[in-house]
């Protein structure tokens, strides 16, 4: 999906509603750039460079588990 490291997005739309969500629960430092970076270290999301030995397998796994996508 992604070929160079700069083209990787900050944040996402997913990542936004969730940090609106969980602002509206009075949580805070949630906002959308450190929703997205905890959904990649949690690895929701897969943002591996497409050159990278990681992306098949994890794009692979993120096909066979239907509940997560």
């Amino acid at each position: 999906k992604y070929k160079y490291a700069r083209t990787i997005p900050v944040k996402s739309s997913k990542a936004e509603s969730i940090s609106k969500d969980l602002v509206k629960r009075n949580f805070r430092f949630v906002g959308p750039t450190i929703m997205y970076s905890f959904m990649q270290a949690a690895g929701l999301t897969n943002d591996h460079l497409v050159n990278c030995f990681r992306h098949e397998e994890c794009l692979r796994l993120s096909q066979q588990e239907s509940c997560c996508n």
